[in-house]
């Protein structure tokens, strides 16, 4: 099967990426080893910048789909807190939407724009000619003996921070300590208290948020050290007692056999950023650099990526991806998202710190102001970050 691009992974970054190239009149294939809708360890949580992307680029997630989020409380383990307000226009707060109904909705629109899906299929390897990468060969997740070659003088890995293909063509350089994500739909007796509201609550080498997931259910989300993941031989429910306490209030009931309160886990988050090692081949979204998840601009990154990409393709006519054209690439997504990811990670530290978060919240007993653009320094910054074009 021969195509202009072939695109791994079909989340946010993938299937915004397919559909803009389609619209470019590119033959396009998306490939996931996932079939929609299904859900992912994530924050579902989408930026005023997300919300404008999606919007300039008629993606077809408009913002009523989401819950309109106005309120940010922060809390630390001795019980001390701040209310942060993100803004008082409604197109520069965030909102909460599922990966569910977010990736789903995208991909419907890649398929509109005349991309070929394959859903259930993953990546092998990449195929080669003369030492520049020209396919991929997939198989089907559930007949090991499906195989089949895609060929296309460009192939995009956006398959995440794990990427089978990123690891065959690129290098990643890593930084921070690594921990276990988690996520799991919890159902809400009260959903009027969360209405607008999420709450970022700080513990020691970890984080736990709570965010409107719709239909009834709170989205419990976050980081912990990884040795307690390995302490409960991998059950994420047990994992978070351990890090909690028995007693924390944070923890959500106890496990269910609804599929929609099911846990959902990532064994290793740590940050990252990649270069291109091989002609032919790009990387976007998670695969090509990852931010502090706490602030939920991993889906705006995504976005943008993708819109960079695009533009930089449409721009050039660039039917492949030499050494100069990823250079270009590298440099302007550096440039782009270098101090979100820096003001992300900032932030995280506080969170992650118990003694460092008391003190920035004691200040909200002296100097109040001093706490809202404490708090929001990051926010702020990744909220209004530019957008390539």
């Amino acid at each position: 099967m021969t195509h202009d691009v072939v695109i791994i992974g079909a989340g946010p970054a993938g299937s915004t990426l397919a559909t803009l190239l389609a619209r470019q009149g590119r033959q396009v294939a998306l490939v996931d080893a996932a079939r929609f809708p299904r859900q992912k360890v994530c924050g579902e949580y989408l930026s005023a910048a997300a919300w404008s992307i999606l919007e300039r680029l008629q993606l077809d997630v408009p913002r009523t789909l989401g819950a309109p989020l106005a309120e940010m409380i922060v809390r630390s383990p001795s019980g001390r807190e701040a209310s942060v307000r993100y803004s008082d226009e409604p197109a520069l707060c965030p909102a909460a939407l599922g990966r569910d109904v977010f990736d789903a909705r995208l991909l419907a629109a890649a398929r509109r724009a005349g991309v070929t899906v394959l859903e259930g299929f993953r990546a092998r390897g990449v195929l080669r000619t003369g030492g520049i990468i020209n396919g991929v060969e997939i198989i089907d997740v559930a007949d090991s003996e499906g195989r089949r070659e895609l060929h296309a003088p460009l192939v995009v890995a956006a398959d995440g921070r794990r990427s089978t293909v990123l690891q065959a063509t690129g290098s990643v350089h890593r930084s921070g300590t690594a921990t276990a994500g988690f996520k799991r739909h919890v159902p809400v007796a009260d959903r009027t208290s969360w209405a607008g509201r999420i709450a970022m609550h700080g513990a020691a080498g970890g984080y736990v948020g709570i965010c409107p997931a719709g239909d009834g259910y709170l989205n419990l989300c976050g980081t912990i050290p990884r040795t307690y993941l390995q302490q409960a031989h991998g059950r994420m429910g047990d994992a978070l007692r351990l890090f909690l306490g028995p007693d924390s209030p944070l923890l959500p009931p106890a496990d269910s056999d609804d599929p929609r309160e099911a846990w959902h886990a990532m064994p290793e988050v740590v940050q990252q950023r990649s270069r291109h090692r091989e002609p032919g081949i790009l990387f976007v979204g998670d695969a090509m650099g990852t931010i502090e998840p706490l602030t939920g601009q991993g889906m705006t990154m995504a976005l943008a990526g993708a819109e960079m990409i695009a533009e930089l393709l449409r721009a050039t006519g660039a039917r492949t991806a030499d050494a100069a054209l990823q250079r270009r690439y590298e440099a302007q997504w550096f440039r782009t998202f270098r101090r979100p990811i820096a003001a992300a990670a900032w932030f995280g530290r506080i969170l992650r710190s118990p003694r460092l978060l008391d003190a920035v919240l004691l200040t909200t007993g002296v100097v109040p102001r001093l706490s809202q653009t404490v708090l929001l320094r990051a926010h702020d910054r990744t909220l209004t970050m530019p957008i390539a074009g």
